[in-house]
């Protein structure tokens, strides 16, 4: 009995020991299933949290200004409040990722939510990536593939024509200055000359007397009258002296004195012909010297003048060598002859702009020439000091004159000598002299073409009146005082994104102000070579300046050339701002009027230069470089002007009378976005303040980017003081906070 009590007790024993053993298996397997379950609510809270804060980032930009984007194709956050968008969009998406019933698995809750904006579209980088975003798959590329084609047509007969016309407009200037230094040699010469005549001859008289006959003695007046009275004048002398010594030797009375000695009859004329001798001898002297500084002073001024001439046309020399070697190294352009080219300049065309350039050279004088006038200027120097000598002999000789009596022979030798020289000298260098007449003739021998030339380029500058007449009517116009006030308003918007972006200040320029057609013809060209150049270029490799373009070509307004001709007429049309955005954009002036008076002066320059061009084409018939060159500046500003004045008439003209190829003023102004940088930081302050002015939005206020960061949290189910022991090691992601884990997320998004 007792032992089956025993028995009893030890089974009971050994089945208590496995209810211990299992109650503990099983309160640790709960344990641990309590926790795996929270660690995999919190996981998935996590998750979904995470892409409930993306998703309300998205949601805050998905609320963007619709009129914005319609117009311009721009996004900016506008709309509702972002904190709200944001708060609705997170607890939307939690409460779809639930799946609800009567224990909600992910119940959560958003205790802090907080969207910052940035980047607004007032930054330069910001703008320009939504423009080439948008422009990316809309810019019509083969559109404007097709535009640059046209007028890549020109671009090699404009080359040629520009450095055709850049070296003959340098050698031109070249060749005026050598041709005024050699009017100046000249003058200086012709100048010297006559005055050396001139000084002597009242006293050597031109052309001279006979000197073989004589003259009564008695006043002088000249060298010739020295040389001839000389001989009466010694038998005068004689005569009075043997009267005289007749009378002292007649016998008298001693109480009477010897009477005083009556005066030779001859005595006055004596007297006169020393004193005119003697007064001739000192004035000659003096004319002497005077000679001697004008002969001395014109040669070095004609020499001066010489070196200068000479300097002149070894510049040519060297410019004209300078173009033959860069002619045979690069070779002449020719036509452009890719297949997406529709039509260009023919290569003999082009060819014949190159040949003219060559021709260059016969401008240049031989060396032979300027030697020759040396030696000529020191010829004339020579015997310009052989007559001083010549008349400083006579001089000396007239001093000795008073009481001689053997110098007859010597002096109408010495005076027959200098007015022989004289004589020649005058007939030389004097008024219309030989030597003169024979160097002005051989100026005239490669002068040839110069008055035509001089006929053509007043006709220019005629032409040109009439160029200023037209862009001075576009600016003569002031707008009304809404509109200037618009401009006013526009400016500051421009200088403020300007200012923020810390862009340097660009000059705006305008086309067509140069007073010289020649001027303004230099311009054109290298302002056109530069054109086609950039057009190349954008077309290659340039994205963002091509892009920009096009961009500003869609979405910017113009002002159409009917409403510019109707202004010109003294009728009436609005010139506020958003009537001419683009040529703001271009040229950025803040007046109703400068912008179209810029945007026209540019067109003229671009058609002056094609119309040089063919100018140089149409006239190379006349031969002579310059000539050449004259009536080409008259063709192509006449020319120009037509172009202008057809364009307002019809908004079409002919690319060139080479080719059939129209153009518009859309291109032109699409052209000048293309090749000028339109994605430059100036340009980018304009069309943002052409927007704000627009749509009257700020748009450094205008934000592109979102950072949103929310705060959620989530009720756990088992033991939570032990879930926040192990939250501090760091491996939870969150915090612990009585009941509820939490955490933070934070997610950015932009429009680009």
């Amino acid at each position: 009995m007792s032992g089956e009590k025993r028995g009893r007790r030890s089974g009971t024993n050994s089945a208590g020991s496995v209810s211990v053993y299992f109650i503990s298996v099983t309160a640790a397997f709960m344990l641990l299933t309590s926790l795996l379950i929270d660690f995999s609510r919190i996981a998935a809270f996590r998750h979904m949290a995470e892409l409930a804060v993306q998703s309300g980032a998205r949601s805050v930009l998905s609320s963007f200004d619709p009129v914005l984007y319609e117009n311009y194709g721009l996004f900016v956050r506008g709309g509702e409040d972002a904190n709200e968008l944001f708060r609705t969009a997170a607890e939307g998406y939690s409460a779809g990722g639930d799946s609800g019933g009567a224990l909600p698995f992910l119940a959560s809750e958003w205790t802090e939510t907080d969207v910052t904006e940035s980047r607004p579209l007032a930054d330069h980088d910001v703008f320009r990536r939504q423009v080439l975003e948008e422009m990316k798959y809309k810019a019509p590329v083969d559109l404007a593939l097709e535009f640059a084609s046209r007028f890549r047509g020109v671009a090699p007969a404009m080359k040629e024509a520009a450095a055709t016309v850049g070296l003959l407009e340098r050698m031109r200037k070249a060749y005026d200055h050598r041709e005024a230094a050699l009017n100046e040699a000249l003058k200086s010469q012709s100048s010297g000359g006559e005055q050396t005549v001139s000084i002597l001859r009242s006293l050597a008289p031109y052309p001279s007397p006979d000197l073989n006959g004589s003259l009564p003695a008695g006043e002088v007046g000249n060298a010739a009258d020295a040389a001839l009275r000389y001989a009466d004048y010694v038998a005068m002398r004689q005569e009075d002296e043997a009267a005289a010594r007749e009378e002292a030797e007649k016998p008298g009375s001693v109480a009477e004195p010897k009477p005083k000695p009556n005066p030779g009859k001859h005595t006055a004329a004596i007297a006169a012909y020393e004193s005119g001798t003697a007064s001739l001898a000192a004035e000659l002297a003096g004319a002497a010297a005077r000679a001697r500084a004008a002969a001395e002073s014109s040669y070095h001024e004609a020499v001066e003048a010489w070196r200068r001439a000479s300097a002149a046309n070894e510049e040519m020399r060297k410019m004209a060598a300078e173009a033959a070697v860069s002619d045979t190294a690069d070779g002449p352009a020719s036509a452009v002859t890719d297949e997406s080219q529709q039509e260009s300049v023919d290569s003999g065309k082009v060819e014949s702009v190159a040949e003219i350039r060559r021709t260059a050279q016969s401008l240049v004088l031989e060396e032979a020439f300027f030697d020759r006038y040396e030696a000529e200027l020191s010829n004339q120097r020579d015997r310009g000091l052989q007559l001083v000598g010549a008349a400083e002999t006579v001089s000396a000789l007239l001093h000795n004159v008073p009481s001689s009596k053997g110098m007859e022979a010597t002096l109408r030798q010495e005076v027959g000598r200098l007015l022989s020289a004289l004589n020649g000298y005058a007939a030389d260098y004097g008024a219309n002299g030989l030597v003169l007449r024979e160097r002005e003739a051989s100026f005239n021998l490669h002068r040839t073409g110069d008055a035509e030339r001089k006929a053509f380029e007043k006709q220019a500058k005629a032409e040109w009146s009439g160029w200023n007449g037209l862009i001075g009517g576009f600016r003569k116009l002031q707008g009304t005082p809404e509109e200037r006030e618009a401009f006013g308003k526009l400016d500051r918007l421009f200088r403020e994104n300007s200012d923020r972006n810390r862009n340097a200040e660009e000059a705006a320029t305008r086309a067509g102000d140069a007073e010289d057609p020649s001027e303004a013809r230099d311009e054109a060209l290298e302002k056109a070579g530069g054109l086609l150049e950039g057009l190349e270029g954008s077309l290659t490799g340039v994205r963002d300046s091509l892009f920009f373009s096009e961009y500003a070509q869609a979405r910017m307004t113009r002002f159409e050339p009917a409403q510019a001709k109707r202004l010109l007429e003294g009728g009436s049309a609005g010139l506020s701002p958003d009537r001419q955005e683009e040529e703001y954009i271009l040229y950025g002036f803040a007046t109703p009027s400068g912008n179209l008076a810029a945007a026209y002066g540019e067109i003229f320059a671009l058609r002056l230069a094609v119309r040089t061009m063919e100018g140089l084409i149409e006239n190379r018939g006349l031969g002579h470089p310059l000539l050449i060159l004259a009536a080409a500046l008259a063709y192509g500003v006449r020319n120009a002007i037509a172009d202008v004045r057809m364009l307002l008439d019809r908004n079409a003209v002919p690319l060139s009378k080479y080719l059939k190829a129209e153009t518009t003023y859309e291109d032109y102004l699409r052209l000048f976005l293309i090749t000028q940088g339109g994605g430059s930081a100036i340009a980018l302050s304009r069309v943002i303040a052409a927007i704000e002015y627009r749509t009257g939005l700020n748009f450094a206020e205008a934000y592109t980017y979102a950072s949103a960061e929310g705060t959620a949290s989530l009720k756990l189910w088992f033991f939570p003081g032990l879930l926040k022991v192990l939250g501090r090691t760091g491996q939870l992601g969150g915090t612990v906070k009585g009941n509820r884990y939490e955490a933070t997320y934070a997610a950015d998004h932009s429009y680009q």
